[in-house]
């Protein structure tokens, strides 16, 4: 392995410093540039739209966030709720029963009342109408200091009696009055929970349909942004002379690896590069071949592109590697980058084959007469097992 930090310069046309400008935006083209122009407004409207989708993602993330702290506050809200409306329930089960105790109370304290009444009644029915009269009635001192014990025995327990039921009453109602306003306390703060848990709800459903609303934006902006893709890809076939095979393969190649990864932001020279070279994506391996009318090679494909982008290198896969671009250690590949293979049964020091890097360990390379152009990973066991180095001419 040739160490990261070795450098070799690229070789350009001798265009000038005029091609040279040209380099760091568009591919050389002949006079007729219309084509690159379009191109070019193109790739701009795609950067300014993923600006858009970037943008929008993360408002969606930031409204998520907002709407998980708020979904957090709801559920506290809707369990502190459920713990009042368990908690009054129980208040109103200890209210029944206390109701109940006074309604028994009160019938035993009539009861009571009833008994004395009817007391009264029975000493009437002995020719007396009162304490008094019986009192008057005693034929001897004994008589009537039994008599007055009796009457007064009979009234302290009546009153006793009578008071205890009483205190008993005033103590239920006392609880009764002290549990309802405990009820009273807690269904005011159910109350205001279950205003604060209808605000949270309404305010989860406003998160939930502004997120709704960008995602359906962002998903107008996909769509759009998928179309330019198409678009430029029939630029490019127009710029380079070839009818593009229409393959929805490099399509979708190009916006998994190269837009949805956010390379074409952080690299948009190489991810020209790499959109441009997906146009041969299934096209036929011609061994020697260095021109779409002829068909490819491995190393001439990569001659092909890179000289319609200005750079001048090498024809052969080995010479390439050895006189082209700076040398990337393979943790810091970018798009547009060449990657480098020996033999399968070969030393390290031969270089056999050469594609060009798109992104998370994919390439696109002519591979063989029996597999054409395609796109392979260097995750695959034999690219990985063969895998020399890599060159960046972009990169520098």
């Amino acid at each position: 392995m040739i160490f990261a930090s070795e450098k070799k310069w690229v070789k350009k046309f001798t265009a000038g410093a005029v091609a040279s400008l040209m380099v760091a935006t568009t591919f050389v083209v002949p006079a007729s540039a219309t084509p690159a122009s379009d191109y070019e407004n193109n790739f701009q409207q795609r950067q300014e739209l993923q600006q858009k989708i970037d943008a929008n993602k993360t408002t969606i993330d930031n409204i998520q966030k907002e709407k998980s702290k708020l979904q957090t506050q709801y559920d506290d809200v809707t369990a502190q709720v459920k713990d009042l409306k368990e908690e009054i329930a129980k208040l109103d089960q200890q209210i029944a029963v206390l109701e109940n105790d006074i309604e028994i109370s009160n019938q035993e304290l009539d009861d009571k009342y009833d008994a004395y009444c009817n007391r009264v009644r029975n000493f009437e029915e002995y020719g007396t109408s009162n304490y008094w009269s019986i009192i008057f009635q005693s034929t001897s001192l004994t008589d009537l200091l039994g008599r007055i014990d009796f009457i007064s025995e009979v009234m302290d327990y009546d009153q006793n009696t009578m008071d205890e039921i009483e205190k008993a009453i005033d103590e239920l109602n006392q609880k009764e009055t002290e549990v309802k306003s405990l009820k009273d306390e807690r269904t005011e703060a159910n109350n205001k929970l279950e205003e604060l848990q209808k605000q949270l709800g309404v305010q989860i459903q406003e998160r939930s349909a502004e997120i709704e609303k960008t995602e359906a934006q962002n998903k107008s902006y996909t769509d759009q942004y998928t179309e330019l893709i198409r678009q430029g890809f029939s630029m490019i076939s127009s710029i380079s002379g070839q009818s593009y095979n229409g393959s929805n393969d490099a399509v979708e190649v190009y916006k998994k690896y190269i837009v949805d990864s956010g390379e074409q932001q952080r690299n948009p020279l190489g991810s020209k590069l790499v959109e441009y070279t997906l146009q041969f994506n299934g096209g036929p391996y011609v061994w020697g071949g260095s021109t779409p009318e002829q068909g490819f090679d491995c190393s001439g494909l990569m001659y092909y592109v890179y000289g319609k982008f200005g750079y001048n290198i090498m024809r052969v896969a080995e010479d390439q590697y050895h006189d082209s671009g700076t040398y990337v250690d393979i943790n810091h590949l970018q798009a547009g980058d060449m990657i480098f293979f020996h033999p399968q049964n070969g030393s390290a020091s031969e270089i056999s084959h050469v594609g060009m890097y798109i992104c998370d360990g994919v390439f696109i390379h002519a591979a063989s007469r029996a597999s054409g152009i395609k796109i392979s990973s260097l995750n695959d066991g034999y690219y990985s097992s063969v895998y020399v180095g890599a060159l960046s001419l972009i990169h520098i």
